[in-house]
């Protein structure tokens, strides 16, 4: 993991540019920067848009994910979480249940409109 440019993402396993530039399959870790208050959404959600407007610009699709790792240092007797984002990119036609049930609706109300 390296320093990130983004003010969003603390640390990052692969720049999210060059993530998606890779093939089907690659995954990127990202920890998102907690802000005032200590939250992470804000991040997440920030860290989740770029993924998605990357995808676009490279016509790739990719599955988002929030992981918990817990560390535990030596001493310590309960671990310590920290939450990640990996971004894993999917085929183009792999479309989750949801999206599919989505596209399917909007097809028939088009074909009902016609």
């Amino acid at each position: 993991m390296k320093p990130s440019k983004s003010q969003f993402i603390e640390l990052e396993s692969i720049p999210m540019k060059d993530l998606f530039k890779s093939q089907v399959g690659a995954t990127g870790l990202y920890v998102p920067t907690p802000d005032a208050e200590g939250s992470l959404k804000q991040s997440i959600a920030r860290i989740s848009s770029a993924a998605k407007r990357w995808g676009t610009v490279e016509n790739k699709r990719s599955v988002v994910h929030s992981v918990v790792l817990l560390t535990t240092h030596q001493g310590d007797e309960l671990p310590t979480p920290q939450k990640l984002v990996q971004i894993t990119l999917v085929d183009i036609d792999d479309l989750s249940p949801r999206a599919r049930i989505f596209r399917e609706a909007k097809a028939a109300k088009r074909k009902e409109q016609s």
